[in-house]
């Protein structure tokens, strides 16, 4: 209420500016993520000179908000891999950029490292998908999940698997 109260009232003050900073940080607490990343991108537009556009912080706070909308393991709904991908995805492809144009931030290690979860999260999709297809004698299907997994996901370890997997489905 304060960040409104501040950024209706004083618009032209440099309180302003960090005021709608803050609104986006208030939704992010709040688990609104969506939200949360609709003020980041507009506070990235509007304040392309600001030290938190600058120092990469609010660009990492967008991919970070897509990393809170992915699904969770919980033991009595079916595992993350076998549900929608499209948050996953989103956090990878927010993530990445972050790391290619802030490589240098204070917020670079920790975008690396959930990048690296998310490669794993598409992994463990790709080989869910492929396992399903060769269960419904799919060969082919399978055979293209499990190549895709190789030239897309090269960071996720777990080549010897695919390709021995790879190997006897051909």
């Amino acid at each position: 209420d304060l960040f409104l109260h501040i950024h209706k009232n004083f618009g032209f003050s440099k309180w302003a500016t960090l005021s709608e900073l803050g609104l986006a940080d208030a939704q992010f607490g709040m688990d609104k993520y969506t939200e949360a990343v609709d003020g980041y991108k507009g506070f990235i537009k509007a304040h392309p000179g600001n030290e938190r556009v600058q120092d990469g912080y609010a660009a990492f706070r967008i991919g970070l908000s897509y990393f809170k909308e992915i699904p969770t393991d919980f033991f009595i709904m079916p595992p993350s891999y076998e549900k929608d991908q499209g948050p996953v995805l989103d956090a990878l492809r927010e993530l990445s950029a972050f790391a290619d144009q802030y490589g240098d931030s204070v917020y670079a290690p920790e975008a690396r490292k959930l990048v690296g979860e998310c490669v794993q999260k598409l992994t463990d999709h790709e080989l869910y998908v492929a396992r399903f297809y060769l269960d419904a004698n799919k060969p082919y299907a399978a055979i293209g999940r499990l190549e895709g997994i190789i030239k897309d996901y090269p960071a996720s370890q777990r080549e010897p698997e695919i390709m021995l997997l790879l190997g006897k489905t051909y």
